[in-house]
């Protein structure tokens, strides 16, 4: 194996001791696998989407030996446009023989049960055939508890919406290879490798968008590259604030019962309520007035969790400010304001290391 060439071999399907699906091949000398009680599909698309970031990103060429998708390949100069002017990353040299799938499946989108997934489902629920969620994503492969908790909540939605539920295990985010490349980067990358494995059953599939700016790695524009002939990944509407995404399902009883936004899972519990994340979700249910709904939040006064907050990052500041201007607590208003006021003083600390090194370097 060369060290300028990202090698994926050839791609290997077998049944579990369980009689689940179990898809896997060896990606740079180590085995990245995928499984499910719903069959897989042997589909080297899965595997360009996880790794070609991760190619540019070291300059390496990426060979596949099994046959990809012809529509996806004539994507990948896009998207190295796009990341290049986003991270500075190469194109690359792609090596693989080539297909073109035939389409078949339904409407599915990625569900995780929070606030983007919710808004999502809410507006696409006449459509939608199947939620699609990942063991190994936001929830470690080995806290069991967790997820099969998180799991019972999503067969709640999808037995509220008439959706059948997909669930899909994958030690991808262990990976080596994979996790050179952050994961703010290549999360959609991911969720479309996925989607490719699920051909057949699915045709198109949804991306919850976010309320955060690019170069963060999903935008209406990259998300898209990532289909083939037979799945079409798609970004679903974008330009709606996280406020207003709440405010679309306000009064829909099922995401009172199973709102999940936690990814750090600091307790047992599924919103651990003291993450940035959990703070800043709770902020936004109260300030729609609809916290005292949501069951699965913790009811601790939110000033002293605001303040217990070091900072945010830049892209979530805008959130932040979009809370402050609906908040009718003077207590949690001004821990916003402070919370603000040392997120910018941590910028501005940043911003003057960033100029004595370049300084440092230059000399």
């Amino acid at each position: 194996m060369s060290d300028r060439i990202l090698e994926i071999g050839r791609i290997e399907r077998r049944s579990g001791q369980d009689g689940s699906s179990v898809v896997s091949a060896n990606v740079d000398g180590q085995r990245l696998w995928f499984e499910s009680q719903d069959e897989l599909e042997i589909n080297a698309d899965a595997f360009l989407c996880a790794f070609l970031l991760q190619a540019m990103a070291s300059g390496r060429t990426l060979s596949l030996a099994d046959p990809v998708d012809a529509k996806l390949l004539s994507a990948v100069p896009e998207i190295a446009a796009l990341a290049g002017s986003w991270w500075g990353y190469r194109s690359v040299e792609i090596r693989c023989p080539t297909v073109t799938r035939p389409a078949a499946g339904g409407d599915a989108m990625f569900f995780t049960s929070g606030v983007d997934s919710f808004y999502t489902l809410w507006r696409n629920r006449a459509s939608l055939g199947h939620l699609i969620n990942i063991h190994g994503f936001d929830i470690a492969l080995d806290d069991t508890d967790r997820f099969m908790r998180s799991a019972e909540s999503i067969r709640r939605a999808a037995d509220a919406t008439g959706c059948q539920p997909l669930f899909v295990a994958t030690n991808m985010r262990s990976h080596p290879t994979f996790a050179s490349v952050s994961w703010n980067k290549c999360h959609i990358a991911a969720l479309a490798a996925v989607a490719h494995l699920l051909r057949g059953r699915v045709q198109r599939v949804f991306v919850a968008s976010s309320d955060v700016p690019p170069p963060f790695g999903s935008h209406p524009d990259l998300d898209r590259l990532w289909s083939s002939s037979a799945v079409e990944i798609v970004n679903d509407e974008r330009d709606v604030s996280r406020l207003d995404k709440i405010r679309a399902f306000a009064d829909w009883p099922i995401a009172h019962q199973t709102l999940k936004v936690c990814w750090e899972n600091r307790s047992s519990a599924l919103n651990c309520g003291e993450c940035e994340k959990c703070v800043r979700s709770s902020a936004q249910l109260k300030a729609t007035g609809i916290l005292d709904k949501v069951t699965t939040f913790p009811r601790s006064p939110l000033a002293p969790r605001i303040n217990a907050l070091s900072g945010v990052s830049s892209e979530l500041v805008r959130q932040w400010q979009d809370i402050l201007a609906e908040t009718h607590d003077r207590e949690e208003a001004d821990a916003i304001r402070a919370l603000l006021q040392r997120t910018a003083r941590s910028g501005s600390k940043i911003a003057k290391w960033k100029k004595r090194l370049s300084k440092l370097f230059a000399n």
